[in-house]
């Protein structure tokens, strides 16, 4: 198992660039297809066998209302589109069964701390990215955004890099303390993170350390994390270009623009949404994405999470994934680093989809199967 983990844990530092798009919306990543060999030995070895995890109904019920959401928009779709749209839900459910795992008390594999690592190496490979290939403007006749002067790293996506880097450095808070020289990667992503100059990542920062302040009453900590971060944004290189100023509106006012065709969808049909995830499909039949000439790597999403819930599974979908939340602030309340990643998390869903991005969803289930069997060891 331990070589299938790391592998796992490692590819995804690969990020995009270890990812085959089988058609238009439909990508596998190679830490997709090392995840099912992962899955399938544990079910063939019975590892996970037993394993009572907190969050399951909440989980079972979210994945009930994404189905039931695809089955009563079948006839709008067509059996085909539905089939390609249920694959969302199945990869869900594939990386839920990453919580499971971890969760389990058979296993002993170090998971946040090869989580951690694969963080610096992303960092590490970001800054490399920055120096030598600081200009994504080449690669828009692939459906990539046209970023400049910005970490991206393999992700290919500032905002997302942003959020990851963020991961990575609250992560590091559980263990610096034994190995006071993870200050050094600490400050590397740190450094990384700044500069992907992306808003929804600085307030995602903000937002955990606040939490991290209230949960463990380390405010001087805290205040000087806030200190450092506020100085060092005032000190980095802007190079006079627009986009990389933070009070820039172009990508404000998109955004609102995207909220409000969200909106538009759940006004429509507010109480299943039009199924999980349909919304590729839905937004090229109303022409609002146009996949004849650029492939448009957003059109299967909007740039907030929950009003992505609101679009594809209603009120009740957007209930179930709350429950989901709830439950595991319930669950976590004595893992500092959980709560903090979460807070950081939901921050940043409101302005990108992180809630259902892979790598975030990855990292979200780890750090939540983790404080799990942490606390029902400490139970027994």
């Amino acid at each position: 198992m331990n070589v299938l983990a790391i592998a796992f844990l490692l590819s995804l530092v690969g990020g995009q660039l270890l990812g085959w798009t089988i058609r238009p919306g439909v990508v596998v990543y190679a830490h997709d297809i090392l995840l099912v060999l992962l899955l399938v030995w544990a079910y063939a070895t019975q590892i996970m066998d037993g394993t009572r995890v907190r969050l399951l109904h909440s989980l079972y019920a979210f994945f009930f209302v994404g189905l039931a959401s695809l089955v009563l928009h079948i006839s709008l779709f067509g059996g085909t589109l539905t089939f390609l749209s249920s694959l969302y839900l199945l990869r869900w459910f594939i990386y839920v069964e990453v919580y499971v795992l971890v969760a389990s008390k058979k296993q002993k594999f170090p998971w946040t701390e090869w989580l951690y690592a694969s963080s610096v190496l992303f960092a590490a490979v970001g800054l490399v990215q920055y120096l030598l290939y600081p200009d994504l403007r080449n690669l828009t006749y692939l459906g990539w955004d046209p970023h400049y002067y910005r970490l991206f790293s393999t992700l290919l996506d500032p905002n997302f890099a942003g959020i990851i880097l963020v991961l990575g450095f609250f992560l590091g808070f559980g263990f610096i303390k034994r190995r006071p020289l993870l200050i050094v990667s600490e400050l590397l992503l740190f450094a990384a993170f700044l500069l992907t100059y992306s808003r929804s990542s600085y307030l995602a920062f903000i937002a955990g350390i606040v939490t991290y302040a209230c949960i463990t009453k380390q405010r001087q900590l805290a205040l000087g994390l806030l200190l450092l971060f506020f100085g060092a944004i005032a000190v980095l290189p802007i190079r006079d270009i627009d986009i990389l100023r933070v009070n820039r509106l172009d990508s404000a006012v998109a955004r609102l623009g995207n909220w409000e065709r969200g909106m538009d969808l759940f006004g429509e049909s507010p109480l299943i949404g039009w199924g999980f995830n349909t919304l590729r499909f839905v937004q090229t039949q109303r022409h609002w994405v146009d996949d004849t000439q650029i492939v448009s790597r957003a059109g299967g999403g909007l740039d907030n999470s929950f009003i992505f819930l609101l679009a594809t599974t209603g009120v009740v979908g957007l209930a179930s994934y709350l429950w989901i939340l709830n439950s595991i602030i319930l669950s976590a309340r004595r893992n500092a680093v959980l709560l903090v990643s979460l807070a950081a998390i939901i921050v940043h869903a409101f302005f990108v989809n992180s809630l259902f991005y892979p790598w975030v969803m990855i990292w979200l289930w780890i750090l939540a199967g983790a404080a799990e069997r942490v606390q029902a060891s400490g139970d027994t």
